[in-house]
């Protein structure tokens, strides 16, 4: 890690974000270290700790050139802050954005992150758009590289009639088989959303698997935050939509919702209920981000503790500028209930987890 322009990020936050005091951050929620803090990113256990990094601008409180910010836990209640991990530093992604990701492991031990890279490009009106592709960072945990073949997925990779200016958000997760698997969102010309499947052997080299579900302009304008995983023998696709019209159970203009169905060597994403609002309407709350409790191995989608299926979500409450975690704990029903947020818990007094399980 030599580039100017993360170093010059990440002197920058070791002055300002320590002369914040523990005093004046939360107790029971990650917060920046310093500026500003959205989307929840690369959301992973690895190396014995939870890593969670998101959406970052050091320099300010307000939305600008995002960085991506680190911090870890052994407990998720108690947070140490990382260097900035991720920078607008290099061809792919010397845009004003670099959007959402996720994390999982390789294996020779490295942490592969998967995120969304943008470039400002001049189109023929004379306008100028950001064209939207996938990039990858490898590193140890606390510094990471960007490897020359960024970007590993563009337009060139979608089917015909997809948008290179909405494509994006990619959830990465490692198969049974070691092979990798990514889901993200993209918009048709007809400005439908989708989301899109993709697969790879070594994490360097993607190709297009499948169009899972299409918004076919019923659920809001644009999704974000793709997931994909089984869950209870069922197969679930959960995403984020944004400015949805009210209608049924759905009030908020940005919900969180689900497909469920089942998925098969097909490559074909069967739905066998209709779509699920997760969470409660609150203007707040977006950007969810899942990964399985795993002990002993990273890569692994699902797992048991002490009999109990569980996931952690994490959330972004924007308003409040800080990141909540709550505990998935999948029960009889289909569909888990998000059983509290860290506020709620009911923790001992050394902030014990273990009674939840």
């Amino acid at each position: 890690m030599n580039d100017l322009t993360l170093q010059k990020a990440r002197a920058y936050e070791a002055e300002h974000g320590a002369a914040i005091s523990p005093a004046e951050r939360p107790a029971y929620h990650l917060t920046p270290y310093v500026g500003w803090l959205n989307d929840p990113n690369g959301f992973s256990y690895y190396k014995g700790k939870y890593h969670q990094f998101y959406q970052y601008n050091p320099y300010d409180v307000r939305w600008a050139p995002m960085h991506w910010g680190h911090a870890v836990s052994t407990d998720l209640l108690h947070w140490e802050y990382l260097p900035c991990a991720l920078a607008p530093d290099s061809p792919a992604d010397n845009g004003p954005r670099r959007f959402s990701g996720s994390a999982t492991e390789m294996d020779d031990g490295k942490q592969l992150l998967m995120y969304t890279s943008v470039v400002a490009e001049k189109q023929p009106n004379g306008e100028m758009r950001d064209i939207q592709t996938q990039s990858i960072a490898i590193g140890d945990g606390l510094d990471y590289e960007k490897p020359a073949c960024n970007p590993v997925l563009t337009q060139k990779d979608l089917p015909e009639g997809f948008s290179r200016f909405d494509f994006r958000d990619p959830k990465i997760w490692r198969e049974a088989d070691g092979t990798y698997s990514a889901v993200t969102v993209c918009r048709a010309e007809d400005c439908s959303v989708a989301a899109a499947l993709f697969q790879s052997k070594d994490g360097f080299d993607w190709h297009f698997v499948t169009v899972l579900e299409r918004c076919n302009n019923q659920y809001g304008k644009m999704w974000e935050c793709p997931d994909f995983f089984p869950l209870d023998g069922k197969q679930v696709l959960m995403l984020g939509p944004m400015e949805m019209l009210p209608k049924g159970e759905f009030h908020n203009g940005h919900n969180v919702i689900a497909f469920i169905g089942s998925y098969d060597n097909t490559d074909i994403f069967h739905k066998t209920m209709e779509v699920k609002r997760l969470l409660h309407p609150i203007a707040a709350f977006e950007i969810p981000e899942v990964f399985d409790v795993s002990l002993g191995s990273a890569n692994r989608r699902e797992c048991d503790i002490k009999h109990c299926k569980a996931r952690i979500l994490c959330m972004c409450q924007e308003v409040f500028q800080h990141l909540k975690v709550y505990v998935w704990v999948a029960d009889d029903a289909l569909f888990p209930h998000l059983f509290a947020s860290r506020l709620k818990l009911g923790l001992d007094e050394a902030g014990d987890m273990s009674a939840l399980f």
